[in-house]
């Protein structure tokens, strides 16, 4: 008899979860994170479970069909706030797991939950900012708990206190040890800004057989690796674009944002004005430097991406900062092409390198880039995509990387000006002159000579992958023929369309 009332229940818990869940989405007045008397519901809030929307009625209340395991979630509207957790994470979401993860995972997952019958999501209002800023932190990426205190150090002590509305870390939070995810959460929320995450392919649980189960940390600490918010008329798409292939000695992984994801952004979609901005949030780049497509459902992505003519992708994962127009090249039929930036690395070439003064290492990113983090700012449906290098000014945008402070005619005389402008594209305005010549400069696809040089001078202080590689973002131009020796001046402008920045470097020529 037992045995039957024990499957009954069973039953009835399977039915139960199969059923549709409700709530509501209320203004919190008091940032009490209860629905109280008094305070104001929200209609027309969008609700999603990673598959199905739905929105709030008149009486900002929903529905949705829900199954185990699942996660709802709000779409934040613009002119709204998420709350927060302890650490500054946006709570926006519920999970839906009775079971919880498997208990065996090497990294704890999603803790199992009761039934919520009834899901409360508070909202804190805020003003319909068309003009604002997000501080986008690529590869954070600390192998070791103490790469998380040069984090602390280097990059968000920086931050604290930051001028931002909001953050966005590009996947690769970690490095394969998600054991400390609290520790790193805690000194990112001294930077006073919700942050919202990206799963990387470096935040996988790879103890599990396949895709399904992959991200199970993950979910547990941020929530959802799909999901959008709106700010203004810009509206912010979060993929998680890494798909494990269980092969877990190897770690093996593809780029691929799949089809049930493609489906739910599809529909995500649907609910965006055309005339509105969209930012697409991932860890792995649509198109890589060379033009290798990144994920292998490109073209699905770019045909449901055609929707909209203003179309930005945010990405990480190469440790490098590059410029991509994606066109009718890679599946774009729009006239207008989509803009991808790959946005740099907090970690900069893996926290590889000498150490500077405060014991930190000097992890020039393997494209020649200082490491630090981007930032965007938005106006309207305008932005304008910048670069900070950590520990240095805002000014430090380029580095003349060679000829060095010394060389000789002999050398001199066959060889270029290589200017580095780190966050450079095609579309920069760049100028050299040697004495006040102008060059000739031409944006090439080369090796930077100063980071190859720093890399063979410390082979010992570099993790074993670190390689110098080709980038964009280099201009190179000839020393004017018959350059005698002596004392010689560099100087170089660089224009982004904004801003002009300037840099040079006194060498001396020696027979």
């Amino acid at each position: 008899m037992k045995k039957y009332f024990a499957l009954i229940i069973i039953i009835l818990t399977q039915f139960l979860y199969a059923q549709t869940m409700r709530g509501v989405v209320f203004e919190d007045t008091n940032s009490d994170g209860k629905f109280n008397e008094g305070e104001s519901v929200i209609p027309g809030v969008i609700i999603s479970n990673k598959t199905d929307f739905t929105k709030t009625d008149n009486n900002g209340e929903f529905t949705i069909e829900c199954n185990d395991p699942d996660i709802v979630f709000v779409v934040k509207p613009a002119g709204y706030r998420l709350p927060v957790d302890k650490n500054n994470l946006p709570v926006f979401w519920r999970h839906v797991n009775l079971k919880g993860s498997p208990a065996d995972l090497e990294f704890p997952g999603i803790k199992g939950s009761i039934y919520e019958e009834y899901i409360h999501f508070p909202l804190l209002k805020s003003e319909v900012k068309t003009r604002f800023s997000a501080v986008l932190l690529g590869d954070p990426q600390p192998q070791y708990i103490e790469e998380v205190d040069y984090i602390k150090n280097d990059v968000a002590s920086e931050l604290a206190g930051s001028r931002f509305d909001f953050g966005i870390a590009l996947g690769d939070i970690l490095f394969d040890d998600l054991s400390f995810y609290n520790y790193y959460n805690e000194v990112m929320s001294k930077i006073e800004i919700p942050i919202f995450n990206v799963a990387g392919n470096h935040d996988e649980n790879y103890d599990v057989e396949n895709d399904s189960l992959a991200t199970e940390t993950f979910h547990s600490v941020y929530g959802p690796t799909a999901y959008s918010f709106n700010e203004g008329k810009v509206h912010f798409v979060v993929l998680d674009n890494v798909e494990y292939l269980g092969e877990q000695n190897d770690r093996k992984y593809i780029g691929k944002i799949g089809t049930k994801q493609l489906e739910w952004l599809k529909k995500d979609l649907s609910f965006v004005p055309a005339d509105n901005l969209v930012v697409i949030n991932v860890h792995i780049p649509f198109v890589y430097s060379n033009g290798r497509h990144g994920i292998e459902d490109l073209k699905e992505t770019m045909k449901i991406l055609d929707n909209f003519d203003n179309v930005l992708v945010l990405a990480g994962h190469t440790h490098t900062l590059e410029s991509t127009e994606l066109g009718s090249d890679f599946g774009r039929q729009s006239p207008v092409p989509v803009f991808q930036k790959i946005c740099g690395a907090v970690c900069g070439s893996w926290w590889s390198g000498p150490k500077d003064e405060r014991g930190i290492p000097v992890a020039e990113m393997t494209d020649g880039s200082p490491n630090g983090y981007a930032i965007a700012e938005f106006d309207g449906t305008d932005y304008y995509l910048s670069y900070k290098a950590a520990r240095f000014s805002s000014d430090y945008q380029m580095r003349i990387s060679y000829p060095e402070a010394e060389t000789t005619l002999s050398g001199i005389d066959t060889s270029s000006v290589y200017l580095k402008v780190f966050n450079g594209d095609k579309n920069w305005q760049i100028k050299i002159f040697f004495d006040d010549q102008l060059l000739q400069a031409e944006n090439v696809y080369e090796v930077d000579p100063f980071t190859a040089r720093l890399y063979d001078a410390n082979k010992d202080k570099l993790k074993s992958w670190v390689r110098p590689q080709k980038t964009r973002s280099i201009w190179k131009a000839p020393v004017p023929e018959g350059t005698g020796a002596g004392i010689h001046v560099i100087r170089a402008t660089a224009f982004d369309g904004k801003n002009e920045y300037t840099t040079s470097q006194i060498i001396t020529v020696k027979e």
